[in-house]
């Protein structure tokens, strides 16, 4: 678009054709608020609910909680237990759960508006706390190492990057800036250009006054579970993978 009210009218003919010629679709028409670098113009993301690939990934998730080492203490896998899509999932995302560990029924519950990039690390997450784990440190940490050890190069992708907004957020309070700076460049742009825009994703969902309310009711909960660190325990995996001993999975 040539200035700010030809692109609005062009957003506008869009969000028409999306409404008029696919109504089946769900569409969504936004401008891009990260800012340069951005990448291209115009993106598009496609999802959908591959239930073959969803069930293959689940397969491989359990199969490699499996052959962890019965010393661990894990629950054996279960050929019945499947992901689960959330009821009223708007909510969920609005305050910024992915999933979680039905305790009624001990099911685990995945957002359907997870991106598939996210989709592994968050069911090994989640899937980890219906096998006997209660901890969130704990629960990336299997997340993370069940997902590097798959065969599936797209599911070891989404272990390394579940665990990257931890790896940095622990490197902003320990480096000294020069030294945090040096440690982004380091990284791949195409990499910190997919965080900002999982970021953006997520934030564009999020209503900070439930949230906040959420986020208050859930660090109650943690610590009322023996979690003192409340939700800055998920960023306390760094240290669990720092002080694993050589052969620790053997």
């Amino acid at each position: 678009a040539k200035d700010e009210p030809a692109r609005e009218r062009l957003i506008a003919k869009m969000r028409n054709i999306l409404a008029e010629d696919f109504p089946a679709v769900r569409g969504k028409v936004d401008r891009l608020f990260l800012g340069p670098p951005t990448g291209w113009p115009v993106q598009m993301r496609v999802m959908g609910p591959d239930r073959q690939e969803v069930r293959h990934i689940a397969d491989q998730v359990k199969q490699r909680f499996a052959q962890v080492p019965s010393r661990f203490g894990l629950s054996s896998p279960r050929s019945y237990q499947h992901p689960k899509q959330v009821m009223f999932n708007a909510l969920y995302s609005s305050v910024g759960v992915l999933g979680y560990m039905g305790p009624f029924f001990a099911e685990s519950q995945l957002n359907r508006e997870l991106p598939p990039l996210q989709w592994p690390f968050t069911y090994a997450h989640e899937y980890s706390h219906l096998l006997g784990i209660s901890n969130e440190a704990e629960a990336n940490f299997w997340a993370y190492q069940i997902c590097i050890r798959s065969v599936s190069p797209a599911v070891r992708y989404s272990g390394y990057f579940g665990l990257l907004p931890y790896v940095l957020s622990n490197a902003a309070t320990l480096l000294e800036e020069e030294d945090y700076r040096q440690l982004l460049a380091s990284i791949r742009p195409e990499i910190l250009q997919t965080l900002r825009e999982k970021q953006a994703y997520w934030q564009a969902r999020y209503n900070p006054w439930i949230g906040r309310v959420q986020e208050l009711m859930y660090e109650y909960y943690l610590k009322g579970n023996q979690i003192p660190s409340g939700q800055k325990n998920y960023a306390e995996v760094i240290a669990m993978i720092l002080a694993l001993p050589g052969g620790w999975w053997k």
